[in-house]
């Protein structure tokens, strides 16, 4: 079965935004629209990711915490790669990606998520957003917040090759 939505966020490296189609295939989700397209592939029983966009890393997912539910995100080598916190369920919460933290919020069938001072980075509409389970949306949160880092990489290089 394969399912489509639609993604749009805003460029960090120069003003303006950009769109591509994510699709839920059976066993992976595929972001197509962009320069390299990006494959997850989530793995319910081990509670794990693998991102793929031109280089592929292995993620697991740990829930912990009882009163605040958190969402720890580690590397295959055990180290820490980001952090999901929950507020009002999982519809609202704080993702912490490396040093930078995004406000994320979902409605009905779509991701919002923004800088902390409130800026809109982008939103993802899904159908069956409401359908996923908490690791499954963790992930899917994580490699669309992760799309940012990429494109700030990417402008990073091309700024220090032209110095």
């Amino acid at each position: 079965m394969r399912e489509s939505g639609s993604i749009l966020w805003r460029r960090v490296d120069v003003p303006g935004h950009e769109s591509a189609r994510v699709f839920r295939h059976a066993d992976h989700w595929h972001l197509e629209g962009m320069v390299h397209p990006i494959e997850l592939r989530y793995n319910s029983e081990a509670r794990s990711f693998r991102l793929n966009y031109g280089q592929s890393r292995l993620y697991f997912l740990e829930r912990i915490g009882f009163f605040q539910s958190k969402l720890l995100i580690t590397t295959e080598y055990n180290v820490e790669a980001g952090a999901c916190y929950f507020l009002k369920n999982r519809f609202a919460g704080i993702l912490q990606l490396e040093d930078k933290k995004y406000e994320f919020r979902l409605n009905e069938d779509h991701i919002s998520l923004s800088e902390k001072n409130k800026v809109a980075i982008g939103q993802v509409d899904i159908d069956t957003l409401g359908r996923l389970d908490h690791f499954e949306f963790g992930a899917l949160l994580f490699a669309f917040a992760n799309l940012q880092h990429i494109q700030k990489a990417k402008h990073s290089n091309q700024v220090h090759l032209k110095e």
